[in-house]
């Protein structure tokens, strides 16, 4: 619960992408930076965000390629 009173739930997602083409910019206010990143050369992040990537990474099941 937020201090007002508001009451929030929070759903992240993490996606597997792959750069075809155009250039990274921020395209919204709720974003300062964007880019795009090869998986051996990621920023320093939190460890929950590097726990999602790895678990992207790790999955082999169908994805879609629309």
């Amino acid at each position: 619960m937020h201090p007002n009173g508001d009451h929030a739930q929070y759903l992240d997602h993490t996606f597997r992408c792959r750069h075809v083409g155009g250039v990274a910019h921020v395209a919204d206010d709720e974003s300062s930076d964007v880019g795009w990143f090869d998986t051996n050369s990621l920023p320093v992040m939190d460890a929950v965000l590097e726990e999602r990537i790895l678990r992207v990474l790790k999955h082999s099941g169908q994805v879609s390629l629309d």
